[in-house]
């Protein structure tokens, strides 16, 4: 050992940049399989993962550098094409794959209901709420069966009472959300499929949403933790609506004219649980973390704590 601080692969000295080719090799890679569909996609993937996995131990190994960064970023390739493929991966339960008609679904409350005003929403719906569930049994003209993904439930009228975690049955109409019409009009229906969401649920009133119990406690321990925080930043006034939206996503008890402003403004986007909201509570908690005298790996540890919850 001569006493130097011996490099990362990818990194020289005051470079700052050493996850630049990786990441850039992991966005190749989901672009690479956008172009390229092909069902054996995941195993060719899995393949390639654990070959380049193999070649970049024996490029450190061998302490060559170029080698060890070209062979970490074919593994970011490889995982930018696993990680689409997995996305695009067909599975026979799939909501998504529900044809158009009456419906009964029973899973678990994954947003809770958010009421909406006379302005409806972009999907067409008339005055009410939805909230986001997660399904488990979908029930057709064909019978009960197993379901899987999320479906955004409307209810035309009136807002349930129901919180994250709750397992409920609900019965109304499933059909997929209504895309574009016009050259330049929102895309309500690309909006929702980038977030998972391929099916609509309208439901006519909440006695139609009816409550089974209580799901996972994963879900039941978030509903609870998200209830909390809007109790408590409700009683922070008429600010407490704007700090929901900031934190929670939820814009339901916003002003209507505090809300216009924020789109007049073209900053409507900071009232969503977005990165950026993210990256204000990462940098909140790092700097917390170093004030109560941790160290760099102590803060990214908080960092990474609090961003996962």
């Amino acid at each position: 050992m001569d006493g130097r601080a011996r490099d990362l692969p990818g990194q020289t000295g005051a470079d700052s940049r050493p996850l630049l080719i990786p990441a850039l090799a992991f966005l190749g890679g989901i672009l690479f399989a956008d172009a390229f569909p092909h069902p054996a996609a995941p195993a060719i993937a899995i393949g390639g993962v654990a070959l380049c996995a193999a070649l970049a131990w024996l490029a450190h190994a061998g302490a060559d550098r170029r080698a060890a960064v070209a062979a970490l970023a074919a593994v970011a390739f490889g995982a930018g094409i696993a990680r689409l493929a997995h996305e695009r991966r067909i599975d026979p339960r799939d909501i998504g794959r529900a044809g158009e008609g009456a419906a009964e679904i029973e899973g678990v409350i994954a947003r809770p209901p958010e009421a909406f005003g006379a302005s409806g929403e972009n999907d067409g719906a008339p005055p009410g709420s939805w909230f986001l569930l997660d399904v488990e049994r979908v029930a057709g003209a064909e019978g009960w069966r197993d379901a899987r993904g999320t479906v955004r439930v409307v209810v035309g009228e009136g807002t349930p009472a129901l919180r994250g975690g709750d397992r409920v049955r609900a019965t109304g109409w499933l059909a997929a959300p209504r895309g574009a019409r016009n050259p330049g009009e929102f895309d309500f229906a690309a909006h929702l499929a980038r977030s998972g969401i391929r099916r609509l649920l309208r439901v006519g009133r909440p006695a139609s949403v009816v409550v089974e119990g209580r799901g996972p406690w994963p879900e039941v321990a978030r509903g609870v933790l998200r209830e909390r925080i809007a109790r408590g930043l409700d009683a922070a006034g008429p600010r407490g609506a704007l700090y929901r939206a900031l934190l929670l996503g939820d814009r339901s008890a916003l002003a209507p004219d505090l809300e216009q402003a924020f789109v007049t403004s073209g900053t409507a986007h900071v009232l969503a649980v977005s990165g950026l909201n993210l990256v204000l509570v990462i940098a909140m908690a790092a700097g917390l973390a170093r004030l109560l005298g941790a160290g760099a790996r102590g803060a990214g540890l908080a960092a990474l704590a609090f961003a996962l919850g």
